[in-house]
């Protein structure tokens, strides 16, 4: 008996991984043709992520020594409150960058980000690392919903975010990655 409950348990964890990759891939298939801009990326996925994940906002946060770039999508909640620049310092990405794992939270006011989250009107959070070739940082998406995310609304998020990170690497030259004059991730 503790057998086949083992092994149905593995099946349904085989499913459910695979279910996770496909629609991470699904989504990553939708930011392809816009690969060499990342904003458009972002907001070729932003209706899919509505629909799948009941979220509002796709981010990018980039670390660029003690601060964070943010590369928000045309149309995203956060655009008109989210500055381009942000100490990294207390962040969520600091967290994520520190621990090597996701997280998801409800934005409380007690973070850096929530100055600008909370008047967007998200209310909770969930934050995953994404590497762009030798660059770091979080992908993050938002809801407005009282519902805090589930692991495997995370996982999505996770595996949407090692495709992005190897598709955006792919579709910028090695030079062109970092603009020195500005300090930061040519998007």
């Amino acid at each position: 008996m503790g057998a086949t409950l083992l092994r149905l348990q593995t099946l349904d964890d085989e499913r459910q991984q695979a279910e996770v990759m496909e629609q991470a891939n699904r989504l990553a298939g939708l930011a392809a043709p816009y690969a060499a801009d990342q904003r458009a990326a972002l907001a070729a996925i932003r209706p899919a992520i509505a629909d799948l994940l009941r979220s509002e906002s796709l981010h990018l946060e980039w670390v660029n020594g003690d601060r964070l770039q943010l590369i928000i999508a045309e149309g995203d909640p956060l655009q008109d409150h989210a500055p381009a620049w942000l100490p990294l310092a207390g962040t969520r990405t600091a967290e994520v960058q520190l621990e090597g794992r996701a997280l998801r939270e409800p934005l409380a006011g007690r973070r850096p980000e929530d100055l600008f989250g909370v008047p967007a009107g998200l209310r909770h959070i969930a934050v995953a690392p994404i590497r762009c070739g030798e660059f770091e940082g979080t992908l993050q998406m938002a809801r407005r919903l009282p519902r805090s995310y589930a692991a495997s609304e995370v996982l999505v998020l996770e595996r949407l975010a090692e495709r992005l990170g190897v598709l955006f690497a792919a579709a910028m030259p090695a030079a062109s990655v970092v603009n020195s004059t500005t300090g930061g991730v040519v998007n």
